[in-house]
């Protein structure tokens, strides 16, 4: 009886995330866990909207699980990148995952912004929908003077929370505002690499108190 040992399968669904800082997370699909040893993980360098030379990144021991990971911890930031992985087993190995292009660069823009106004203050909350890192928000306000917008300036910035994978939220309080003046806000996601662009902006006007109504008196 003969056995032909051959590679193992191509790694499939490789895919890529913004991590901590200076990282780049790397996942992958092993399609037979327990036939791999382990990885190599292939890098090349932007060249014109294509890869340029490959080079060996590093090499990881398998998992045996169906999913991998591997951290490029000395990513660039705004870099374009090209990654791909190949298997290791007894067989020798295999030929090269489809090759990812990934761009290095700041969270999306948060969505949801919204406002809630209470005497002098506006309690704003915010969400942003990204797999990658976010460190925090820059909030940036800008009040309106003689019927134009004034200049947008920073306001704040607040810590980011991940709820569960790809959720990420905060808030924050402007308060001691004047009344009957209208405030503009929008929001920026940050990471290591910088940025994002803002929001879509929305506006508050912070109202005065209510005159007195029903009065009445007697002598």
């Amino acid at each position: 009886v003969s056995v032909i040992v051959v590679p193992p399968p191509v790694p499939d669904q490789l895919s890529a995330r913004i991590g901590k800082s200076n990282q780049v997370e790397l996942v992958w699909y092993e399609p037979w866990p327990n036939q791999q040893n382990g990885f190599l993980i292939e890098f090349a360098e932007d060249a014109g909207e294509k890869p340029g030379n490959w080079q060996q990144l590093d090499w990881i021991a398998a998992t045996n699980f169906y999913t991998a990971q591997y951290i490029q911890t000395n990513a660039a930031p705004w870099a374009t990148n090209w990654y791909r992985v190949r298997a290791v087993g007894v067989g020798g190995v295999s030929a090269p995952s489809a090759v990812l292009r990934f761009v290095v660069s700041p969270p999306p823009p948060p969505s949801s912004l919204s406002g809630v106004q209470f005497a002098d203050q506006i309690t704003l909350q915010w969400v942003c929908y990204t797999a990658g890192q976010v460190d925090g928000f820059r909030v940036e306000r800008a009040v309106e003077t003689g019927g134009g917008l004034g200049a947008w300036e920073s306001l704040a910035v607040t810590s980011a929370t991940n709820s569960f994978s790809g959720y990420w939220y905060s808030r924050h309080e402007d308060s001691g505002l004047s009344a009957d003046t209208v405030y503009w806000y929008r929001v920026r996601a940050s990471n290591w690499v910088g940025d994002s662009e803002p929001s879509t902006a929305i506006f508050k006007k912070v109202l005065g108190p209510a005159a007195p109504r029903s009065l009445s008196g007697g002598v």
